[in-house]
């Protein structure tokens, strides 16, 4: 029995060895630093029991397993999700950025930032809650991130959306080039809901005017398109019903 325990040791030291050569390098957020997209920098955990604290997942570090997609696409999942990513600011200044979760269709979602031992948590959102539940108003979820001067620090972001299919697009933002861009998003949904509007109108005043099933039925499915395109860029919820939550 003495014997099994230098080999235990062993065994226990190559599992952290393997897992600390593996996590991702922190991303550098110098002076330069303007938007970057996260897929291969982070780092994912499976919560299949869905019983992870932030304190048991920081105990139990070394299971996060490296995301080699270019996307974080994990499918029709039953279980929660952890994404663990790094950042350090070289600059004698510190560094305001914004992440942004491209997806308004998670159900829940929460941000803890850790620095050495002090964790912080963020505010918990997601579409189970009402619009003004969420730490900056958009559509997408927006997380303010401030890195301090030459610090680095890591970030957990725990995401809910079990019994669904689960996509987790993130972006990194600098903060004020993140709001100076945000009109070409707008000014592109805008123009896309303007066209759908307008075929809207047109199909109504059609039937309107014919007065036959097929004119009925086309208008019925341009103003479910219409809808559709509203629900899905995130405006409806933002916009329509901000208060009706899943």
């Amino acid at each position: 029995m003495a014997r099994r325990y230098p080999t235990c040791l062993l065994f226990v030291c190559f599992i952290l060895l393997v897992s600390a050569l593996s996590a991702q390098k922190p991303i550098q957020v110098g002076k330069e630093f303007k938007e970057e997209v996260l897929s291969r920098q982070v780092d994912l955990l499976e919560d299949a029991s869905k019983s992870l604290t932030i304190q048991t997942v920081l105990v139990q570090h070394f299971l996060f397993k490296p995301n080699a997609q270019p996307f974080i696409n994990l499918g029709f999942t039953n279980s929660y999700y952890w994404v663990r990513f790094k950042l350090t600011n070289p600059d004698s200044a510190r560094k305001e950025l914004i992440l942004e979760v491209e997806n308004p269709h998670i159900n829940k979602l929460q941000l803890f930032t850790v620095s050495g031992k002090q964790v912080s948590a963020g505010m918990l959102t997601g579409d189970h809650f009402p619009f003004a539940q969420r730490p900056v108003r958009h559509p997408h979820f927006l997380f303010p991130i401030s890195v301090p001067p030459g610090k680095t620090m890591t970030y957990y972001l725990w995401t809910d959306k079990h019994g669904e299919q689960l996509q987790i697009p993130l972006k990194l933002w600098e903060k004020a080039y993140f709001f100076t861009n945000q009109y070409t998003l707008f000014l592109f949904w805008g123009f896309l809901l303007g066209i759908a509007s307008l075929y809207c109108i047109v199909s109504f005043f059609v039937f309107v005017f014919f007065r036959q099933k097929l004119t009925f039925y086309y208008w019925i499915y341009t103003t479910a398109v219409w809808f559709f395109l509203v629900a899905h860029t995130g405006l409806g919820f933002q916009l329509f019903w901000s208060e009706s939550t899943w």
